[in-house]
């Protein structure tokens, strides 16, 4: 079923015979794709719940599917990446490519070199569009577990997490080498710290530190936001496996 197309549906089953999708999956479904009665999808609950089923009926509202197979895909590794608000669009980049790679949840935060100016409500849309890609990342990777989205922390806020995880490692210049990083492999839970391309404030990078956090460098250059997300994540999963 890899290449088979999949649909998100929060609210489905286990115990269904029968699956509706309606809204934003069933246009996707029948005016995008063009499926027909008798094409073979798949649907995720994002639970770790995985439905093989065939199309059966498309109406105006929605498309009816009878199950043919369920399945409980086992959860990824507990890995989570935190993220500085950098411009949205870049910050939507980076959510895609780490929900490929598998991502736990995604913790955005405010960084005292990004000249974030939006207030709650921007923040909370923000949010939002972050789980629009997760979504969507989701479907297109063939997973069947949805990263979560944690609220907005500052940079205080989040060092204060650190110490409930058994590995944390902040990317930046002048860190131990990826391979010291990760010998022996790491604990799980454990999360990675993306900066800005400003780097850390130097207050910013002791609250880490001092929570616990490993300076790990990834490289001479210097990497935007979302290229590090990337590095520093892909990382952590050779690191678990």
């Amino acid at each position: 079923m890899s290449r088979t197309r999949r649909f998100f549906l929060p609210e489905a089953l286990p115990d269904t015979g029968r699956l509706r999708l309606e809204g934003e999956e069933h246009r996707h479904l029948a005016r995008v794709l063009r499926l027909r009665p008798g094409s073979e999808v798949a649907v995720v609950d994002g639970r770790g719940g995985l439905f093989e089923a065939v199309v059966d009926l498309i109406d105006r509202t929605g498309t009816e599917l009878s199950v043919t197979r369920f399945e409980r895909v086992p959860a990824p590794p507990a890995v989570d990446l935190a993220l500085p608000l950098i411009r949205t669009s870049r910050l939507e980049i980076a959510v895609e490519k780490c929900a490929e790679i598998g991502v736990r949840w995604i913790v955005p935060y405010r960084a005292s070199r990004v000249a974030w100016r939006g207030g709650e409500k921007e923040e909370t849309r923000v949010r939002e569009r972050i789980g629009r890609k997760l979504v969507a990342a989701l479907k297109q990777s063939g997973g069947a577990w949805l990263p979560g989205v944690a609220p907005v922390a500052d940079a205080a806020e989040l060092a204060g997490q650190v110490g409930q995880y058994g590995a944390a490692l902040l990317a930046g210049p002048g860190g131990v080498a990826p391979s010291e990083a990760v010998a022996g492999g790491i604990a799980v839970p454990a999360i990675g710290i993306v900066g800005p391309e400003g780097g850390f404030e130097p207050a910013e990078e002791t609250l880490f530190r001092e929570a616990g956090a490993l300076r790990v460098s990834l490289g001479d250059s210097v990497l935007r936001a979302e290229t590090a997300a990337i590095c520093l994540l892909f990382l952590m999963h050779c690191a678990w496996r």
